[in-house]
This record gives structure tokens, C-alpha cells and sequence, in this order.
């Protein structure tokens, strides 16, 4: 079916003429697993009108389609094409066409459907006289009935010939299936898709108001269907009996109908007036006007608990859309909502700017989302550290404090680093700043902040909050920006130098600054009796070995080793693995010094064999049982085995070595395999490594350089080797 399908979307091109598509035909050999196909193409060409080459194809599927669902779609196809073989389909016998005209077809379509569609009211005839029903044989599978279909997309015409058959003008599926008209009669579905003629006409038809259709007419500013409802008994006080409607106020204040909304809230409840406050929002969002708030507000009061959650919901909302305004509106008014749920993410692509906004689609999608109620509670003052408030999170809770919002104990952890002012301001309320603030404000380089969370007497030590949040210390955090002063005056302030990684890759002091290569810093922090041998964090953690090794930190690696960083015992799994990070990402000089600290072991052989040896997991052994489960037997300990023999040769010995392992792990012996990396001398070496040092603070590594340079070439004789 490919290469007919392939002939009739060529079918304005020179390549495609009649001749070649009655020569391919006429060679085609059509199959009865072909029929699928063919449904497939005719609907396809259902949507163009009809050419000669499609004419062609019509013909030469008429002879060869067997079942009522082929037929049904050739039939469909025709009348949607406008062919001139639907004259031929329609002499039929109606004993012939009855057995498949009312076959839905692909995209749940029938042959009289198809008819509505063309808006041919004397084919519609031939039709019924051929055995189509007007009828709905398959509720749960048809979309919408013949009748709603016609309200859709066809005219007043072919409405008045339908109900000349007799069928049911209020008739409507059930609410629970799912779709766009589900739930709606003739006349609400006329209304959504605008067509005003069809629903004036079904209105004199004596269609019945079941609800929604006012607010439906209101969205489209239809005036004169708005007041002909109106006559006819709708109410501004109405609630919507049909889902995946608004109400009459939100389809006021999406239409921006002042006068409108002025009258609706005369004749509604607090309830309905309170959750049309988000559709508001919606709109000064999109207008910058604050008119329909203001409005709205001034008939608020006393709100239930159900309805101080909606306009914390509304609070929230603002927030998200940048415009506090409109949150000092609502506490103006005197309004004092507490909860809200955490919703901002709704927001995060498309209502950036104003322009954006598409209103009233995103609301319904925002809406609906609300009124399922799937979000979790919070407490405003707990939303203003949401990371979708961005910068309005702190001004935010100052809002709220301003207003006699009781103060959170602790400082919320803002998505956005506050300012010193705004910071200044919550502890004139009563918040106490915590260590992360210092923490962040370190990350940050708030200096200003910093100095002044210090001189407060912030605590420097705890690392987990109230709620069990474990964050980096702000000794951690300076040693992270290689920040040496910072660090030696934390340390004075009673600093944990020791203070255990957060479990989320987190980092100790010291595994820090040797990650980054800040040498002098990680020189300064083992005189402060910095752990070499401190464990990683649980995930994503490197001990300061491994890191140093795995970011090729050649010279603070020589330092840990020399500062007796262990390499057996509970030590061996770092020296493995550093000795992995360094190979893996391709600093064979760093992974040969580790790997020549030390006679290699069975243990280590053992243990690098093992393919999880690099993984990020907690799961892995400890230290103490990675040695007693891979150390060699007492006879075999005392063997060492010679550095040549380790891991493989790289010039081609065949090993038992996993090879996901022998990938990781090219040979760091001296070979010609292996790139030789010069190593640079020591005064080009003290050139390089301030450059790893934090620029902000006078360079420490400079100051050692300085001050250690004779003792290096006795602590330090790598730096003399010769290329």
C-alpha cells in the first residue's frame, strides 16, 4: 500500500500522471491484509478534494474493499472528497449499503457524519433512505452524536432537517467520558465553538438550559445570546452542572466585562466571588489592571476555612507571577489567609511575561489542576522559599511579617539569596539566621552578608535543620571557594574542621579544597589536623584522595600521601579507587604516583577487579569490610606482587579482567602505551597552582609557596623529576 499511498501524495508533481498510476494499479496485487491500509489512505484522502489521479484510486479501491468497515470508509471517503464515484455508491441496493453505512470508521467518523460535514442536507436524505441512523448505537465509543455534530460544524439547515427526523434536541452523553464536549447538549457545544446562528436556533427550538451555557456565551461575548438566556430563565447565580466549564463570574472576568462583573457579584455568593479571584489574577497578570481585584475584594468577608485556602492559593499565585501588588491587595482588604498549595511549577515556561499568557486556556489547565487538589498544604510563610517565587520569596515574607504574620523561627532557605537589607529586615522580626544562610552566603560570596551573619554570632557548626535537611557547613562551604582567611577565622570560631559530608555529594573540608586543587588551603587544613581519611558522602562522595585524583590535582595528591592518608587497612578502597577516578578521566601521571605510594597488593587486584569499584552507591562495603573481604591470606600478604604485573598489559596479554573494568582502567604503568605527561618544574609548578587558588584572597597558595620553597625538594621530589 506504500507505493499507492506514495502515488497519490505526488499527485501535483510531473513525476505522478495518470498514465503511471493506471499502469501501477493495474500491476498491483491487492491482498486482504491490504485492507488496513487502504482505510488508512482513504481517510487520509477524505480531507482533499478530489483529483483525477485520487478518482483513480477510488475506483480501484471500490472493487477490491470487502468488509463493512472498508466500505464504510471508501463511502465516508467519497462524500468527504466530493468524488464522483459517490453517485455510483449511492445507485447501490439498499440491501448492499445497508449492511455498512453505519460503520464508524477511522477517527470515529460514519457516512452520515461525513454528510453533516459537507453540509449536504439532500445527500443526508439519500443517506437515511439507504438505511443510515441518526441514532447513537455506540454511546461509550461515538464522540458526539449526529445532531451535536451538526451544532459543531454545520449549519442551521442541516440542523432544522435532522430534527425533522425526530431526534432528541437535549440528548447528551454521560458526564464521565472523556472529551472535550462530554457531558453538553447541542446547544452548549454550538456555544463553545462559537457558532451563534446554530445556537440561537436551537434556543427557538426550545433547547433546555441545563446550566453554563450563560457563562459559555459570556466568554465569546455574545450579547445578544447572553440576554436571550437571560430571557429565558438563566441566572448570574447559576452553578455550572456540566464539568470543564467556568462559572458566570470567571467567564466575566476572562471577557473583562466590568459592568458585567459588577452585576454577577450582586446576585452571587462569597464562595463563587473568592474563587473567581484566580481568573482575576489570571487577567491583571495579562493587563497590569488591577480594577477586577479591587472590585472583587470589596465583597469579601469573613471567609470559611475552604475559602481563606483558595485565596492563599491566589496569594501564592501572584507570587508566582511576580506581582506582589497584588498580594498586598488581599492583606490590605484585611484578609489574613494562612495555607496555600505549592503550585509554581505550573508556571515555569510559559507565563514568564504578560505576552505569554494565554488566556483563558492556561487558566482552565491552572484551574482544573487546583480543583483535583492533588498539591501538598503548605504555610504561606513555608512557600516563600519556593524555588518558583524566585527573588519575590523574600520580599515576599516580609510581606507577611509587615502584615502580622507570626515569624518562623528560623530563616526560610530562600531559592534566590536575599539581600543584607532584606535579611536584616527578618531578624528584626524575631528570625533567627541559621548556618546555612551562612553557608549560602559563603557559596554566594555575599561578603557583606557574610561579615555581618558572623559578627551576629551565627552558629558554625550544625549542618541539618529541623526538618532533618542535611547542607554543607560554612567552614565546608569556605574551603569550597578556597577561601583560606574565612576558614582559619571559622576555625577560631570554634569550627568543626571534621564536620562529616552532607549525605547528597556532599564534602568535608578538607575532600573541598582538595577536589578544587587548592593546595595551600589543604596544606593549612591538615596543621588544623584535617582527617586525610574522612569517609565520603553516602552518594556521589569522593574521599580527599579520590577527589584530588579524579580532577588530576597532582600535587595535592603527593601531599595527602605524604600527609599519611591511608592507602591500606581501611584505607585500600580509596587507594584503588583514586587510582580508577584518575585513569578514568585520563591523568595517568596522578593515578602512577598513587599507584607507586605502595607495592600493589593481591587485595588491591582483587578489589579493582570488582566492576562496581567506581559506582556512586552507598551500598558499598565499608572500609574495614572491603580489607577483610579482599585482603590476601597471610602466606599471600606477604607476596607482594610486582608493580609490571598489576591490572594488564596494555601491549596486548590476554587477562581475565571484566571488560567494562579494563575500559576504566587503562594501564598506568610506564609504557609506551600510556601518554608520557611532562611534569612541569618547580618554579613553572608554583606558577600553575595559584591559578587554583581563590583570586579573591590574596592567593594563599602563593604565600606557602613562598614560605615552604626550600623544604619542597626534599617533601615534594616529583617536582624535580626530569621529563
Amino acid at each position: 500500500m506504500a507505493i499507492i499511498k506514495s502515488a497519490w501524495e505526488s499527485r501535483n508533481t510531473p513525476r505522478t500522471t495518470l498514465e503511471s498510476t493506471a499502469f501501477l494499479l493495474s500491476n498491483f496485487l491487492f491482498r486482504q491484509e491490504d485492507e488496513k491500509g487502504a482505510r488508512i489512505l482513504l481517510s487520509n484522502m477524505a480531507l482533499s478534494k478530489a483529483c483525477p489521479i485520487a478518482e483513480q484510486i477510488f475506483e480501484f479501491f471500490r472493487t477490491r474493499l470487502h468488509t463493512p468497515a472498508s466500505k464504510a470508509q471508501l463511502l465516508t471517503a467519497a462524500i468527504g472528497a466530493h468524488s464522483r464515484i459517490l453517485s455510483d455508491l449511492l445507485s447501490e441496493s439498499r440491501e448492499h449499503v445497508s449492511a455498512y453505512i453505519n460503520y464508524f470508521t477511522r477517527g470515529k467518523n460514519t457516512p452520515i457524519m461525513a454528510a453533516i460535514r459537507v453540509k449536504d442536507t439532500k445527500l443526508l436524505r439519500r443517506l437515511l433512505q439507504l438505511g443510515a441512523s441518526l441514532d447513537m448505537p455506540s454511546p461509550s465509543f461515538a464522540l458526539l452524536s449526529p445532531l451535536q455534530y451538526a451544532a459543531c460544524v454545520s449549519d442551521v439547515e442541516m440542523l432544522q432537517e435532522i430534527l425533522r427526523q425526530g431526534v432528541d434536541l437535549n440528548y447528551r452523553h454521560s458526564s464521565n467520558i472523556f472529551g472535550r464536549y462530554a457531558g453538553k447538549i447541542a446547544l452548549q457545544i454550538a456555544l463553545i465553538v462559537d457558532k451563534s446562528e446554530n445556537a440561537m436556533f436551537l434556543l427557538a427550538a426550545g433547547a433546555t438550559l441545563v446550566g453554563g451555557e450563560l457563562a459559555i456565551a459570556i466568554s465569546h461575548r455574545r450579547h445578544a445570546i447572553v440576554n436571550e438566556l437571560l430571557a429565558r430563565g438563566a441566572s448570574f447565580a447559576e452553578a455550572s452542572t456540566i464539568p470543564d466549564t467556568f462559572s458566570v463570574l470567571e467567564a466575566a472576568i476572562l471577557a473583562e466585562d466590568v459592568v458585567l462583573i459588577s452585576r454577577i457579584v450582586e446576585d452571587n455568593s462569597q464562595a463563587v466571588i473568592v474563587q473567581a479571584i484566580w481568573s482575576a489574577i489570571f487577567v491583571a497578570k495579562s493587563s497590569s489592571d488591577l480594577s477586577i481585584l479591587k472590585l472583587l475584594f470589596g465583597h469579601i468577608s469573613a471567609p470559611s476555612e475552604l475559602e481563606n485556602l483558595w485565596l492563599g492559593i491566589a496569594m501564592h499565585l501572584a507570587a508566582t507571577f511576580r506581582d506582589l501588588r497584588i498580594v498586598q491587595l488581599i492583606l490590605a482588604s484585611g484578609l489574613r489567609p494562612e495555607k496555600c498549595f505549592h503550585t509554581g511549577h505550573l508556571f515555569t515556561t510559559n507565563t514568564e511575561a504578560s505576552k505569554t499568557l494565554r488566556i483563558p486556556y492556561d487558566y482552565y489547565w491552572w484551574r482544573e489542576e487546583m480543583l483535583l487538589g492533588r498539591f501538598a498544604k503548605c504555610t504561606l510563610m513555608e512557600a516563600t522559599a519556593s524555588p518558583f517565587l524566585s527573588t519575590e520569596g523574600p520580599r515576599l515574607a516580609i510581606l507577611l511579617l509587615q502584615y502580622g504574620y507570626d515569624p518562623p523561627r528560623l530563616c526560610p532557605d530562600f531559592f534566590r539569596y536575599p539581600s543584607l537589607k532584606a535579611l536584616q529586615t527578618l531578624q528584626s522580626f524575631g528570625v533567627e539566621m541559621t548556618p546555612q544562610i551562612l553557608s549560602d552566603s559563603i557559596n554566594e560570596n555575599a561578603y557583606e552578608v557574610t561579615e555581618w551573619l558572623l559578627k551576629l554570632g551565627v552558629d558554625v557548626n550544625r549542618t541539618r535543620d529541623d526538618y532533618g535537611h542535611s547542607y554543607d557547613s560554612p567552614v565546608q562551604a569556605a574551603a569550597g571557594e578556597g577561601n583560606l582567611p574565612l576558614v582559619e577565622r571559622l576555625v577560631n570560631l570554634g569550627a568543626d574542621i571534621n564536620a562529616p559530608a552532607s549525605y547528597n555529594s556532599g564534602a568535608t573540608a578538607l575532600q573541598a579544597a582538595s577536589m578544587w586543587g587548592y593546595f595551600g588551603l589543604v596544606r593549612r587544613l591538615l596543621e588544623f589536623q584535617a582527617d586525610p581519611n574522612a569517609p565520603a558522602a553516602g552518594r556521589f562522595g569522593r574521599t580527599a584522595l579520590e577527589g584530588a585524583a579524579e580532577n588530576g590535582k597532582l600535587d595535592v595528591v603527593q601531599l595527602l600521601l605524604n600527609s599519611g592518608v591511608q592507602t591500606v587497612g581501611s584505607g585500600r578502597r580509596q587507594h584503588v579507587r583514586a587510582i580508577g577516578f584518575a585513569s578514568q578521566e585520563g591523568h595517568h601521571a596522578v593515578a602512577r604516583l598513587i599507584k607507586s605510594h605502595r607495592p600493589w597488593e593481591e587485595a588491591d587486584q582483587k578489589l579493582i577487579d570488582d566492576k562496581d569499584i567506581l559506582e556512586h552507591s552507598s551500598n558499598y562495603d565499608s572500609d574495614e569490610e572491603t580489607d577483610e573481604k579482599y585482603d590476601s591470606s597471610d602466606e599471600a600478604s606477604d607476596a607482594k606482587v610486582e608493580v609490571s604485573e598489576v591490572l594488564y598489559e596494555v601491549a596486548g596479554e590476554n587477562i581475565e579482567v571484566d571488560e567494562k573494568v579494563r575500559d576504566s582502567y587503562i594501564s598506568v604503568e610506564e609504557d609506551k602505551a600510556l601518554p608520557e605527561i611532562s611534569v612541569p618544574r618547580l618554579t613553572y609548578v608554583g606558577e600553575s597552582l595559584v591559578d587554583e587558588v581563590d583570586k579573591r584572597i590574596e592567593l594563599p597558595g602563593d604565600a606557602v609557596w613562598a614560605e615552604e620553597y626550600e623544604s619542597l625538594s626534599s617533601e615534594l621530589p616529583w617536582l624535580f623529576w626530569e621529563d
